[in-house]
């Protein structure tokens, strides 16, 4: 494999987020890496790109163990990551977003930016106009854009179609597709579970900072039993530090929108991974309303 992380363990002030957790991934593929709220999906990203200190584990990128090395050291070999929030300087140009992506690599920074352009049509059109004055689906862009400027060969993103429409997410889906083709390894964390399996060639599914299931994106998509464990650990994900099996709704999203919440899960739940039945019950506190929320496969 071309990038592997091995049996990483690492968190935060001393807690365990990820535990013996796995993953690999080879030019011209995408993987996918799947689970709840909470399961340790970003973490592991960060772990990979060496943002987060491991306790243990090994990173190795095309035969070199990068363990050790700092997060630019990492991107200097190849590596590009995209958060999934604050990815773009909102106060340059769509076009200086770009050209500060090149920083590594500007030696044939106007070819570049005509890939891009190529490649994210969206981009050309915008290219002179604030990137903060973009929606949500043109920043992803902008975003995913700004990361290939420095010709990688590894493609980190994390949660990529977050916050954007059905419709937007199906375009960015198929731009992650093209940008497969220039033969770049992708490794993508994704909520959106259903729709990035049918496009991952590979995919994990995390489960409280473990490896719990991996394989094919058509086996973990179709699978009987991962479906209905994946399902369980949904209905763990939607949750509050003081309220981890609830949902903690303000006291102004009171009444129709709590209904609208449980529409939008079942609904997510429907469309990820088949039938499901959503039973809502509230409890009011002085500052908020806790939505109890039981998941069952119809």
């Amino acid at each position: 494999m071309f990038f592997t992380a091995s049996k990483l363990t690492g968190g935060y002030g001393g807690v365990n987020i990820i535990e013996e957790c796995s993953f690999s991934v080879n030019k011209g593929e995408i993987v996918s890496i799947l689970g709840p709220n909470g399961a340790g999906k970003s973490t592991a990203m960060k772990a990979m790109l060496g943002i987060l200190n491991l306790k243990k584990g090994k990173v190795v990128l095309d035969g070199q163990d990068i363990t050790k090395l700092k997060t630019q050291d990492r991107i200097k070999l190849g590596i590009s990551f995209v958060p999934q929030i604050k990815n773009i300087f909102t106060e340059l140009t769509v076009k200086e977003n770009l050209e500060m992506g090149a920083f590594l690599n500007d030696t044939n920074l106007s070819t570049r930016l005509e890939e891009m352009y190529d490649l994210f049509p969206i981009i050309k059109e915008k290219k002179d106009q604030f990137a903060g004055e973009l929606s949500g689906g043109q920043r992803q862009q902008v975003a995913i854009a700004r990361a290939l400027m420095t010709e990688p060969n590894v493609l980190m993103l994390d949660e990529p179609t977050a916050g954007v429409s059905p419709v937007i997410m199906t375009e960015l889906f198929e731009h992650i597709l093209n940008i497969k083709k220039q033969n770049i390894a992708i490794l993508m964390v994704e909520q959106n579970a259903r729709q990035a399996l049918e496009i991952s060639d590979r995919g994990y599914i995390l489960v409280t900072g473990k490896n719990a299931y991996e394989g094919k994106g058509d086996y973990l998509l179709n699978d009987k039993e991962i479906r209905k464990a994946f399902s369980k650990s949904i209905g763990m994900g939607f949750r509050s530090p003081c309220y981890p099996n609830n949902i903690v709704v303000s006291r102004n999203e009171l009444g129709k929108p709590v209904i609208s919440l449980k529409n939008k899960l079942e609904s997510y739940l429907n469309d990820t991974f088949g039938k499901y039945v959503i039973h809502v019950s509230l409890t009011d506190t002085k500052l908020y309303s806790i939505a109890s929320v039981i998941i069952e496969q119809s």
